[in-house]
């Protein structure tokens, strides 16, 4: 009979974000071109280069978040993010994002990869 981990979960300032921890923070400027081809209506793709700014803002989850496996549960650090991209000629939003940058335990690494993203894209 397998054992499953308790689902206690670390809070406050005793997460241990890792490799993360340098990105907490608001980060903004980031300029430069987006070049991307997007659909002209007419059946083909034109391409569309505008020069842009970010402003990214990571912020630490309060708590670990509980990873569910079929034998384990690991609490895993989690550091949630949005970022909005905006054309810096005229201002007009070109991209926005959010999501999850999460600290998996040694046992769930996947080939020594030690981070995941989650994200969705507006």
């Amino acid at each position: 009979m397998s054992t499953v981990a308790q689902n206690v979960r670390i809070t406050g300032p005793d997460i241990n974000f890792g490799n993360l921890t340098g990105l907490i923070g608001t980060w903004q400027g980031a300029n430069g071109f987006n070049m991307i081809a997007v659909p002209n209506q007419k059946g083909d793709f034109g391409l569309l280069v505008a020069p842009y700014t970010e402003t990214l803002i990571v912020n630490a989850v309060p708590a670990t978040t509980p990873n569910r496996g079929l034998t384990v549960i690991e609490n895993i650090p989690t550091l949630q993010y949005a970022t909005t991209i905006n054309n810096s000629q005229d201002g007009s939003l070109m991209h926005v994002e959010c999501g999850f940058w999460e600290l998996l335990e040694f046992s769930t690494r996947n080939n020594n990869f030690d981070i995941f993203r989650i994200a969705s894209v507006h």
